[in-house]
């Protein structure tokens, strides 16, 4: 912060005479771009976006001069940057739904059914914002995949249980009897499946939170497996025992 910076118009400004510097603690994380890892450093810089500029600019240039071979530093300060991470993923996560939708209204052979499985699938994203905003961990491409993942898994869940509730309604079992008897069938199958998840998943999170990838991915199908796990056995019994007329009519 004692740093001298020239201006164009020939003024040197001393940075320490314009703000405080304070260090906080930030989210270590190194993302993989075009075979390259790169890791963004940000600040804010309180004055006119002519010494801002200037400041980066000399800041990066001495940087620069101390690095190893391998590694480079730039400024990215006043480039619009654009990715379509975000999008490209969302758009898979949805495409992935209309199939499971579309799977289990031909399965089911109903409308309303598969719409009760599908459900599930946010529910459980609810569990997986969550795990990282509780946990103030970084949502890198590890969580996109858990994304991904839990829309399986929670929509595997829904079916079992959906299936076993339509059997037990063309054997004559009410609504409730049949909603009761299908979580004993498959509640056991349901937990198996949640506790080998989550076991499977552990080990990355013994290790180092820096890990790219596999640790955002644990994080996230962990809690979101939790939160999809309580819906299954509340949330779907309640809308079975709602949708007994309209079930009946269908049958």
């Amino acid at each position: 912060m004692n740093q001298v910076v020239s201006l164009r118009n020939g003024k040197q400004v001393r940075l320490n005479s314009l703000a405080p510097v304070n260090a906080r603690e930030a989210v270590h994380n190194i993302r993989r771009i075009d075979r390259a890892y790169v890791r963004n450093i940000g600040f804010e810089f309180i004055g006119t976006s002519e010494i801002s500029r200037a400041a980066v600019e000399e800041l990066v240039t001495d940087f620069q001069s101390t690095l190893p071979v391998g590694f480079s530093a730039e400024s990215t300060q006043g480039t619009a940057t654009k990715d379509n991470t975000s999008l490209h993923y969302l758009a898979i996560v949805c495409c992935l739904l209309a199939v499971i939708y579309g799977l289990c209204a031909i399965y089911f052979e109903s409308l309303l059914l598969p719409f009760y499985i599908v459900a599930m699938t946010p529910v459980s994203f609810i569990g997986l914002f969550l795990a990282f905003g509780m946990g103030r961990f970084y949502f890198d491409q590890g969580g996109w995949a858990a994304l991904i993942i839990l829309s399986a898994l929670a929509a595997n869940s829904g079916l079992l249980l959906i299936n076993g509730y339509q059997n037990y309604l063309k054997k004559g079992k009410d609504s409730k009897e049949a909603v009761y008897m299908a979580l004993l069938q498959h509640g056991k199958t349901i937990l198996l499946v949640t506790a080998t998840t989550i076991c499977s998943l552990f080990p990355f999170l013994l290790g180092s939170t820096n890990q790219v990838f596999w640790f955002g991915l644990a994080v996230g199908t962990i809690g979101g497996m939790i939160v999809c796990l309580v819906a299954v056995f509340t949330l779907l019994p309640a809308f079975l025992m709602r949708s007994q007329n309209r079930f009946r009519k269908i049958l």
